[in-house]
């Protein structure tokens, strides 16, 4: 596979399924999302993995604080400072006191907590740690690695037996075993799928979703039946990806949305406030209600397509403005 578009395609699309899985979709929609398209994320973050940092592991460790833990505290702090300023516009409806915000920055600093308009910046603090964890696994496995697989799983699943809450444990377990899938995957000749498998593979999920959802933070026996399943998803997106690879106006578009997944992963949730304000004026609502997260519940199924459309769209003008006025050689942060 072309790791410089292919992959960049298959990022793309795990990233607007991301987008739909927070817009308020119809359960059928989100419980299929969220069967794979996380999963897929940390797959081929894994797959990325190059062997030469098993030798320079704190090489590797400044790129992941520079790509990760830098781009989390800079917005985290910086969507903090603005919260007053949120909470004027109705975006948010959580006003702090000077106490509460320096509490709040120690957290942000110490990866212990995130703003709701950034929630889905938990991907970042989990990537950071299972990526970090993984490197240091593989490097000292060196034969049989898929009993890292197996063994993160394992302590997954018996997470549900731990009297607390596991829920950041056990998806970080379920985020290292995924890493160390990707990157044995890429040791083994990468992933070939043809269009046909993907299809299959991608109703098959489609089917399960009607019987049984789940996402990565899975815990306790069902760990066993959503790895294969989320694996199935993951290998159809790869599958997809190849074939949109050849169609090149889509590739091309593909090719910077995949390129752009920490500017839309940021700025998604903002987004969706733009798409409220036009629900509101419609409808004539109280601009309070533009508080709601991460949407509007009107209980109109139609709004969901556009929430998704302006989630994506919007954070990718953020991302061609960031470009053509600070060109990438001047250093622009990449999740991969």
């Amino acid at each position: 596979m072309n790791h410089s578009r292919e992959l960049n395609i298959v990022k793309a699309i795990c990233i607007i399924l991301m987008v739909i899985g927070h817009c308020d979709a119809p359960a059928g929609v989100t419980g299929f999302v969220y069967l794979f398209h996380m999963p897929a994320f940390f797959f081929v973050s894994g797959y990325l993995l190059k062997d030469k940092y098993f030798q320079e592991p704190w090489t590797f460790i400044k790129r992941r604080i520079g790509s990760l833990y830098v781009p989390y505290v800079f917005w985290e702090l910086l969507f903090l400072a603005l919260s007053g300023v949120f909470f004027r516009l109705h975006i948010t409806d959580v006003q702090l006191t000077s106490r509460e915000m320096l509490d709040c920055a120690v957290k942000y600093v110490t990866l212990r907590g995130h703003q709701p308009l950034l929630n889905g910046f938990w991907f970042l603090k989990t990537l950071f740690f299972a990526s970090i964890a993984c490197l240091f696994l593989l490097r000292w496995i060196k034969r049989r690695r898929w009993i890292i697989v197996a063994g993160m799983l394992l302590l997954a699943g018996l997470c549900r037996l731990v009297p607390a809450d596991t829920t950041m444990i056990s998806r970080l377990f379920m985020a290292c075993a995924f890493y160390v899938t990707g990157f044995l995957f890429s040791k083994r000749g990468g992933v070939n799928i043809s269009v046909w498998k993907s299809i299959a593979a991608i109703l098959a999920v489609a089917v399960i979703s009607l019987f049984w959802r789940q996402s990565i933070f899975v815990d306790g026996w069902e760990v066993a039946l959503y790895y294969p399943v989320a694996m199935l998803g993951t290998l159809a997106v790869f599958g997809f990806a190849r074939a949109i690879n050849r169609v090149d106006a889509s590739a091309r578009f593909l090719d910077f949305v995949g390129d752009s997944t920490l500017t839309i992963l940021t700025f998604h949730f903002l987004s969706f406030k733009l798409v409220g304000l036009v629900v509101i004026w419609l409808r004539g609502l109280p601009i309070e209600r533009l508080a709601e997260f991460p949407v509007i519940h009107d209980g109109i199924l139609f709004t969901w397509p556009l929430y998704a459309l302006v989630g994506v769209l919007f954070p990718l003008l953020v991302a061609f403005i960031r470009q053509r006025f600070f060109p990438e050689r001047r250093g622009v942060v990449k999740l991969f």
